[in-house]
């Protein structure tokens, strides 16, 4: 899978999920100069039409819009996905004005564009290091092994290697954990040690390479539980990579927008 394949899944997932846009359309100047300014309009993607997709119209730029669809102008659709921002261009080729509503009362404005081709969409990421928190109950669990500079990530880990943890915020670049140790012991752990990290979010699951990338902080007596920071590697353009980072960006996302509507229910 190249990248653009890559970015042209995280559009058929946005799609699939009728996320929210920012719908761009090129208008000319008010001031009646040559030329043209970008307007910019909150839409959402309603459906994948296969050789289009359908958007949520702008009401207020009818007129605009008309001028488009004969033209067969492009609009700029961006949205965000996780920590990326995906942004492409496509023509609008029709709008239609008795599009079914999601809820099935009544009909909405929408638009169709051209499915962009792979080439045509871009990924930004953003933000890398903002950290979402991982609450006591969340679906998404970790596994964490020592590993040695030789071994590979997809070798299967000695049992013993395994670090009990717990896991308590994470992000596209890294995670926070607590780790536990055995037998009233410390964790054995240190800064700069390489880590085989397993995620799971119900079906999905995801491994990645680590590094600890800050000294645990244990309990006083040195005894107890440590909490540890542990940083990803760079993922590259290679398939099992860009595979990786669209799990790992669907995870972050979806506990991203568990976390707002957590907040806004005021639920610790």
């Amino acid at each position: 899978m190249s990248a653009g394949e890559a970015n042209l899944e995280l559009l058929r997932a946005a799609i699939s999920r009728k996320a929210g846009i920012v719908l761009s359309l090129p208008a000319h100047e008010a001031d009646g100069k040559d030329g043209k300014v970008l307007k910019h309009y909150k839409s959402r993607f309603l459906a994948d039409g296969g050789d289009g997709l359908w958007v949520a119209a702008v009401p207020a730029e009818a007129a605009l819009v008309r001028e488009l669809v004969e033209r067969r102008g492009p609009a700029g659709v961006s949205f965000r996905s996780g920590h990326t921002k995906v942004v492409f261009a496509a023509p609008v080729l029709h709008v239609q004005s008795d599009y079914p509503a999601a809820d099935g009362a009544g009909t909405i404005d929408a638009l169709l564009l051209r499915f962009p081709d792979a080439h045509e969409v871009r990924a930004v990421q953003r933000r890398k290091t903002y950290r979402v928190p991982v609450p006591a109950n969340s679906d998404l669990t970790v596994r964490l092994w020592r590993m040695s500079e030789q071994a590979h990530l997809r070798d299967k880990p000695p049992a013993k290697s395994e670090l009990r943890c717990d896991l308590f915020d994470i992000s596209v670049a890294g995670l926070g954990v607590v780790v536990h140790g055995h037998g009233g012991k410390p964790p054995a752990v240190a800064a700069g040690d390489r880590v085989r990290v397993q995620l799971t979010m119900r079906e999905a699951t995801v491994l990645l390479e680590g590094r600890l990338r800050y000294p645990p902080k244990g309990s006083k007596d040195g005894r107890g539980p440590a909490r540890a920071g542990i940083q990803f590697k760079t993922l590259t353009d290679g398939k099992d990579d860009r595979n990786a980072m669209i799990q790992l960006d669907r995870m972050v996302s979806e506990l991203q927008r568990e976390s707002i509507r957590r907040r806004k229910l005021g639920v610790a």
